[in-house]
């Protein structure tokens, strides 16, 4: 009689660990449903909203080929250049296998029309935007990889201000790093939190950054972040600056760390690690600090 009972309280425990086990991968294949079907518009508020019949298109008919071709411009589809109420507008458009080495190309075109000295070796693209230049109000450039904004910069040429916007709910080709450090890091903060958790990782393409957006089902609980911003100050800061001042004889590579807590439904709190000479947490909007600058200020 008593061997029966301890079968029976045996055989209970085994099916109550296969059942619970069960329901942490239905819920867990649940969550990574959710995941996948989330999407976030806040890059709609960054698109051009004025009237097709009210710009002004600038055309050049070389233009697309010597992006191509002069600027190695691999996977760029089109652009579109216009004016409207004395202000330019620069949208270009990639592929998704477009590279940052693509991207880097056309912010350098970019710099050219309307900060710099224009190229004059060879064809440059939409000359005619850096002879009127001071003509315009302000200047707006948008990067979209398949038809989504990826980077938005608007210029106030009187003012002399920028505003810069980076989507990083899209994951791109452009944006991926497959550094060990960093790979590390995300083993160590899904060990931390659990399975419940998405790690997107990717290199912004504004510089020095790394940028780690963390999702999960419930908002984390204060205790578990900290922890996670010990692991990045201590088990990724460090590295990547060592192995920058390494190849670089300076950190070029990582001033900022940024951590993004999301739950399915919104983004709830920003992290932003300043790793240069004083190294600190820091209240500021990564898109819009020069890191570089801030760095050799100190």
């Amino acid at each position: 009689m008593m061997k029966n009972n301890w079968l029976n309280i045996i055989l209970f425990a085994v099916v109550l660990a296969l059942s619970m086990q069960l329901l942490t991968q239905n819920s867990q294949s649940d969550f990574q449903s959710s995941y996948e079907e989330k999407s976030f518009n806040e890059w709609i508020r960054y698109i051009d909203k004025s009237n097709e019949n009210e710009r002004t298109y600038i055309e050049d008919e070389h233009a697309h080929q010597a992006l191509l071709e002069n600027y190695q411009i691999e996977y760029l589809i089109k652009e579109e250049i216009y004016e409207f109420d004395n202000n330019c507008y620069l949208n270009f458009y990639f592929d998704e296998e477009v590279a940052s080495k693509d991207i880097d190309s056309v912010m350098s075109v970019y710099s050219q029309l309307f900060f710099g000295q224009p190229n004059v070796i060879g064809y440059m693209p939409y000359l005619e935007l850096a002879m009127k230049r001071n003509d315009y109000k302000n200047i707006q450039l948008r990067l979209f990889v398949a038809d989504t904004l990826i980077v938005y910069k608007g210029y106030d040429l009187q003012a002399k201000e920028e505003v810069y916007y980076e989507n990083m709910d899209k994951l791109i080709k452009a944006r991926r790093t497959d550094k060990a450090e960093v790979l590390a890091f995300e083993t160590a903060v899904l060990d931390l939190l659990g399975p419940h958790i998405i790690i997107e990782t990717q290199k912004p393409l504004k510089p020095f950054l790394y940028h780690f957006k963390i999702i999960s089902k419930d908002p984390l609980e204060t205790a578990s972040i900290e922890q996670v911003k010990r692991l990045l100050e201590n088990d990724l800061a460090l590295p990547l600056e060592r192995e920058s001042k390494e190849i670089f004889g300076m950190n070029a590579n990582a001033l900022g760390l940024v951590i993004q807590l999301e739950t399915l439904d919104a983004s709830y709190k920003d992290f932003f690690y300043f790793n240069g000479e004083e190294k600190k947490w820091i209240e500021e909007d990564w898109m819009l600090v020069d890191l570089f600058l801030m760095n050799g200020k100190q």
